[in-house]
C-alpha cells in the first residue's frame, strides 16, 4: 500500500468471477483425431529402435537431407556440481544463447541421415517411460506432419544409480512410401525435477526388446515402386479394395491411388484430410 512512505495508486484487478473455473488441462494435444493411430504407430516403433543396443537402423527413418540438433541445460538450482552430470548433451549442444559462433552453430547442426544416426549412436543407452510422455499432434496434413513429445528416459549401463532424464522432442515428418520419415527434429534433456521423479516408471521397466521392422522409411525416388511393380488387375484390385474403405467409387479410388503412387496407406491419410475439409466432390461417392 506504501512505498517509500508515498501511497501507491490503486492495484490493478482483473474483473473475473472467482468463481470462474478454468478448463481442465490435457497431457496431449491432437489437431486431427485420425491423426493419433499414425502418431502412435510412428513413436512406438522410433523407441523401440532408439532404446535398443543398436540405433543404426535409425538411419531408415530420416530423410537424406534431415536436420537434427540437440540442446541441454540444467534446471533452475542444478548445476554439474549438484547433481547428475549432462556433459554428453551439452559437449553438443546447440544452445544458440550460450553458442555465439557461427562456425560452432553449424558444426553443431547435424545435416544428413548418416551423420544423424552417428550423433544419436553417441548418446548414452536409454530406457523411456511411454507412460511419462505427453504428445502434441499440432499438424497433420497430407504433406507435412508435426509431432512434439515430452516425458523422462532412464539412461542404461552407466552405474547403478541410473541418471533420469527428462526430455522434449519435436519431429516434423513426411508421409512417404509405406509409412513416414523424419526430416527435421530437435531435442532437448535436462535432469529429471523431484516431482518428475516421484511419478517416473510407476511399473517395471521391461527389459529392452528387439526392434521390429520400423514404421519408417527413408525417402528415396520420387515414384513409388507399387506403381511400376503393379499389372492393370492388381491396381483394379486395389481400388476396389479402396473404394470399400474409403465409400468412394472405384473410378475416383483409383484417381485417389494414382496420384499417391499406388501407396494405399497414402492414398487413404490424403483421403481422410480431403474429406474432413468437404473437399471431395459429391460425385466421388455415386455409385
Amino acid at each position: 500500500m506504501k512505498l517509500d512512505g508515498a501511497d501507491l495508486p490503486p492495484p490493478i484487478l482483473f474483473d473475473v468471477n472467482e468463481d470462474l473455473q478454468l478448463p481442465k488441462s490435457k497431457g496431449s494435444y491432437l489437431c486431427a483425431e485420425e491423426g493419433m493411430t499414425i502418431v502412435r504407430q510412428f513413436l512406438e516403433q522410433y523407441y523401440h529402435l532408439y532404446d535398443s543396443d543398436n540405433r543404426e537402423p535409425l538411419v531408415n527413418a530420416y530423410h537424406n537431407d534431415a536436420m537434427f540438433s540437440v540442446t541441454s541445460a540444467y534446471p533452475p538450482g542444478q548445476s554439474s556440481t549438484t547433481s547428475s552430470k549432462l556433459v554428453n548433451y551439452i559437449t553438443d549442444s546447440r544452445n544458440l544463447i550460450r553458442v555465439k559462433d557461427s562456425t560452432r552453430r553449424q558444426r553443431f547442426l547435424y545435416q544428413g541421415k548418416m551423420a544423424i544416426v552417428a550423433c544419436l549412436s553417441k548418446l548414452p543407452k536409454t530406457q523411456h517411460d511411454p507412460l511419462s510422455f505427453a504428445v502434441d499432434l499440432t499438424l497433420f496434413t497430407p504433406q507435412l506432419i508435426s509431432i512434439s513429445v515430452t516425458g523422462l528416459f532412464m539412461e542404461r549401463g552407466l552405474s547403478k544409480n541410473q541418471a533420469l532424464r527428462s526430455f522434449s522432442r519435436v519431429f516434423m515428418i513426411v508421409p512417404f512410401g509405406d509409412g513416414f520419415c523424419i526430416v527435421n527434429e530437435q531435442l532437448f534433456v535436462t535432469n529429471a525435477t523431484d516431482e518428475q521423479r516421484k511419478v517416473a516408471f510407476q511399473t517395471q521397466v521391461p527389459v529392452v526388446m528387439p526392434p521390429p521392422t520400423p514404421v519408417v522409411v527413408p525417402v528415396a525416388a520420387a515414384t513409388s515402386p507399387q506403381s511400376v511393380l503393379m499389372d492393370d488387375n492388381a491396381k483394379q484390385q486395389l481400388a476396389e479394395s479402396f473404394a470399400a474403405q474409403s465409400g468412394m467409387n472405384v473410378c475416383w479410388a483409383r484417381k485417389c491411388l494414382d496420384e499417391t503412387g499406388w501407396d494405399f496407406q497414402r492414398a487413404m491419410f490424403v483421403f481422410t484430410e480431403l474429406n474432413k475439409q468437404g473437399t471431395i466432390p459429391a460425385e466421388a461417392f455415386i455409385k
